[in-house]
């Protein structure tokens, strides 16, 4: 029988139907397409596509198998969208590698699709986005949050957790649960988002099938329920049941017991029914799972006849499609679940053979699967090539395939040790702080490593795991364990591996002084590797920085070295640049920190550098631009932080980038927002050296809506910590933005006594930090005013405001300070001169944004 016509889903067709012509009207949304496997996503997304005129259609395929190459996905949209535009992109001409920051990808893919638009709206399609490797979903994620006015759709479909029952048994595929939920984590900040959910066929649209399989009158409603009942209107199973079996056969109630039960029967059946030469083109399509030629097909299958000829009857089965419709053109199985159940019927020995015939055909990074799936015994020849393959791989920092690569060559020596050194080796660089696929593909090794042998190197990774977890106590003495065990094995590559990640532990556990010990001894005995060195002296200079200040920081010969101009810093040097802005920030260096970091994310110097960096980077630089005044692009970069944070895996985005989008929420007025985030930020676990943040961001709610009360209520628990620092005035992190917030507090709320030595302090860390002089002189002013001296408040206002603004104050500061100079101005009824300044202080909060201190709080 051939293949049944697309029937039913009516209403799921209108609802694509409408999103797709609000899109043509500039209201862009992501639709989830969402079922078990097999259900018809694929073919329901594109026949509704086909009923749509003047859109553009960029489609993408995910692949299980393609899930350690950065941009897969992102690879297939670039090749349709507009050459002329391509080629003029950084990203294509230099390839997307691993190195290539996702957020540069997603903000090109933004361009290329505003390009497209001024043809004609446009239809982006992530088919299986589930199976999304994950340098395309943090690209995908950037996209998605700048759609606002676009004539764009963008369609995802994904397969469920649950199985469809016996009809798909053993055949979907696992999706583990945190890869199921993942990639619903792009919704988050996507203007309109609609799921729509499918499950199989009414037994209405299973009877239409039924009748273009040739069957009429009551004969086809008597068997399309028997088929209904039998596959729950599951259309893949429905297909192969048709495909396997003649009209007259279901037709025949004795003969409806030898319909298979299941899809793979079904599949079975069909195969049993063909004719020699396309069994076998089935088996090779099966085993090489891709796209190719015919011929390609039929080399590995043993053909000696016509390959396309032999191919026939599975096209005419519905078992394989073309990628076009010329005979020659690539062919595939149709449905992965179909490939699974040919692929399951295959004999031992000849799915060896299959395997075998196809390594020398297709490309060398194909092969290495194919040459292990041939494999019937142990193989440590083979084993070694993985091994060496692995290691050329992670040098060019391709962390995720060398990690696949391991674990293969661990699963062909029958020596224990040999297999949990590989495993053991594969999780450390699906663990590695420069994978840039970040650490979340990490986790699914874990009961692996758990299980292997005690020792250094497992020790290391269980201390990677608990701080994966929040567990940052439990990492901080797996490393200490770790640190020891290695140091007396004496082997250098694992005792860098060790002391580097007790040295992380310590840094977020607020032992900074340890922590850069460690990573002193670790460069000065020379055994980090070249590649991770940067690094090293990156989470030095943190330990540094905490330990005793941002001027100890620039002692270290290799950041006296650097260029003043960051465009002028050597791309393997790009990582200092983090290091030197973090302490042009603490030392309030707002502009020259702004530099660093902006060169840090700038699209040629981001691809050398490692994911973690880049989110510092975009952190730090969001804080700048909020001080600085550039409310949007401060947003933004938080933004940033939080998609890619959470796509990576990694812990240290959430508080501060939740902390600054609350800040200038809240100085906006825009409540909803800001209370939303603090609701994230109060949810999750914070690392103990963010543990100042949230009432940071407390306060800052309770600061814009003119509450001194809550603000001081908020603020107490990080005065614990502030005070504890008060002997250490060369620290100045993170009192940018603390002292300030307490001594207005205090004062506001009457505590003039403690507002005084707050005051002192604030004046201490102004020695260091020159840009918060007009907040130190508004608290200065705003205490005498509570003390009744106008005259000494007003004075104070005007010896700040009468000089020109330095280049780093920021603008909030300086309209603040306009605001109580014009309030004090207009009670001495001058008036002119309060107009003018409360005038000037309201253009620069509007400016701003802020309009929460628009009226002066």
């Amino acid at each position: 029988m051939g293949q049944p016509a697309f029937v039913g889903r009516t209403a799921e067709l209108d609802v694509v139907a409408q999103a797709a012509h609000k899109a043509a009207a500039g209201e862009p949304s992501l639709l989830i397409v969402e079922a078990a496997a097999g259900i018809g996503k694929t073919a329901l997304v594109r026949r509704a596509i086909e009923g749509l005129e003047g859109f553009s259609v960029w489609w993408a395929s995910c692949d299980p198998a393609e899930q350690d190459w950065p941009f897969s996905v992102v690879e297939q949209w670039l090749r349709q969208a507009d050459p002329r535009s391509e080629a003029n992109s950084m990203v294509t001409d230099r390839g997307l590698g691993p190195h290539v920051p996702p957020v540069m990808v997603g903000a090109r893919l933004v361009e290329l699709l505003s390009t497209a638009q001024e043809v004609g709206p446009v239809i982006v399609v992530v088919d299986d986005v589930h199976w999304a490797d994950e340098a395309s979903l943090t690209a995908v994620g950037f996209m998605l949050r700048r759609l606002r006015a676009d004539r764009v759709l963008v369609i995802a479909t994904a397969r469920t957790e649950a199985g469809a029952g016996a009809a798909v048994d053993g055949l979907e595929g696992a999706v583990p649960p945190a890869r199921a939920a993942q990639w619903r984590r792009l919704a988050r900040g996507t203007p309109r988002v609609r799921d729509l959910p499918l499950e199989g066929l009414p037994q209405q649209a299973v009877a239409q099938i039924v009748e273009t399989a040739g069957v009429r009158g009551a004969a086809s409603q008597a068997l399309a329920k028997r088929l209904w009942e039998l596959t729950g209107g599951h259309p893949l199973y429905l297909r192969s049941i048709l495909a396997a079996n003649t009209a007259d056969t279901l037709i025949d109630q004795d003969a409806v017991v030898l319909v298979s039960a299941s899809l793979e029967g079904a599949v079975r059946q069909m195969l049993a029914r063909l004719p020699a030469p396309a069994r076998a083109m089935a088996e090779a399509l099966a085993v090489l799972d891709a796209p190719v030629p015919p011929a390609v097909a039929g080399t590995v299958a043993g053909l000696e006849g016509n390959p396309v000829q032999a191919l026939e009857p599975l096209v005419a089965a519905g078992l394989v499609v073309r990628s076009w419709d010329e005979p020659s053109g690539p062919v595939r199985l149709a449905h992965p679940l179909q490939q699974a159940a040919v692929y399951r019927a295959i004999g031992p020995e000849r799915r060896r053979e299959l395997h075998m015939a196809a390594a020398p055909i297709v490309d060398l990074d194909s092969a290495w699967a194919h040459r292990v799936a041939a494999c019937t015994h142990r193989d440590p020849a083979l084993a070694e090539e993985l091994e060496a393959e692995a290691a050329r791989k992670a040098a060019a920092g391709y962390l995720d395939r060398a990690a696949t690569l391991m674990l293969w060559a661990a699963n062909l020596d029958e020596a224990r040790e040999h297999r949990e050194r590989c495993l053991l080796t594969a999780a450390s660089y699906a663990n590695h702080l420069l994978n840039p696929s970040g650490l979340a593909a990490a986790r699914a090794l874990r009961p692996a490593v758990e299980s292997c042998a005690p020792c250094a190197l497992r020790t290391v990774l269980l201390s990677c795991y608990s701080y994966l977890d929040n567990d940052y106590l439990q990492a901080v003495r797996l490393g200490e364990r770790a640190v020891a065990e290695a140091e007396a094995d004496a082997d250098p590559h694992v005792m860098a591996a060790a002391r580097f990640r007790l040295a992380l532990s310590d840094l977020v556990t607020n032992n900074p002084a340890r922590a850069r010990e460690l990573l002193a001894r670790t460069l000065d005995d020379h055994a980090v590797r070249a590649a991770d060195t940067a690094v090293s002296r990156w989470l030095l200079a943190m330990g540094a920085l905490f330990a005793e200040g941002p001027r100890g920081v620039r002692a270290f010969p290799w950041m006296t070295g650097l260029p003043d101009d960051p465009g002028n810093v050597p791309l393997p040097d790009t990582m200092l640049l983090v290091s030197r802005g973090y302490t042009r920030l603490a030392l309030g260096e707002l502009h020259a920190a702004q530099g660093d970091f902006e060169t840090v994310l700038h699209p040629v110097r981001a691809m050398g550098s490692p994911p973690l960096g880049r989110l510092h980077a975009q952190l730090s630089l969001g804080l700048c631009l909020y001080m600085l005044g550039d409310w949007d692009r401060a947003a933004s970069y938080a933004d940033q932080a939080l998609v890619e944070g959470e796509i990576d895996g990694f812990n240290v985005h959430h508080a501060p980038a939740h902390t600054w989008t609350v800040f200038i929420a809240a100085g906006r007025g825009d409540w909803q927002s800001a209370h939303s985030h603090l609701a994230t930020l109060r949810q999750r676990p914070v690392m103990p050296i963010h543990g100042d943040l949230p009432p940071l961001a407390e306060a800052a709610v309770a600061q814009a809506r003119g509450d001194h009360t809550a603000m001081l209520d908020a603020l107490r628990p990080a005065y614990r910590t502030a005070a504890a620092d008060a002997g250490h005035p060369a620290r100045a992190w993170p009192d940018l933005m603390f002292w300030p917030m307490w001594t207005e507090a205090l004062i506001a709320t009457g505590n003039l006594g403690e507002a005084e030595s707050a005051l002192t302090r604030l004046r201490t860390q102004t020695g260091m930090i020159p840009c918060l002089e007009p907040i130190t002189t508004w608290c200065t002013g705003q205490l005498a005013e509570a003390h009744g001296d106008l005259d000494t408040a007003l004075a104070a206002y005007h010896q700040q405001l009468d000089r020109s603004p330095g280049p780093d104050d920021p603008p909030l500061h300086r309209a603040r300070l306009e605001h109580a100079a014009g309030q004090l101005h207009l009670l001495r009824m001058d008036h002119d001169r309060a107009r003018r300044l409360i005038g000037q202080a309201r253009n620069r909060c509007h400016r701003l944004g802020a309009h929460a201190f628009a009226a002066g709080r």
